[in-house]
């Protein structure tokens, strides 16, 4: 009887440390989308232009020699 009071005394305390480490790792996710939402709250930004690709040798591209 003694050792099933251990066994649920162990599991007890970790499931405890479960829940604990759940919560951390939630303030910590809810932070993180909180600091996206508030970048993107700050509006549209300027459109980037696209660059045109440049050719590389065929030497670089690893083609027939």
């Amino acid at each position: 009887m003694q050792q099933i009071d251990e066994a649920e005394s162990r599991n007890a305390s970790r499931r405890l440390r479960c829940v604990r480490q759940i919560t951390e790792a939630d303030e910590e996710t809810l932070q993180i989308v909180s600091s996206v939402l508030d970048r993107m709250n700050l509006g549209p930004k300027p459109e980037r232009k696209k660059r045109a690709r440049t050719l590389r040798p065929e030497a670089e591209k690893g083609g027939s020699a």
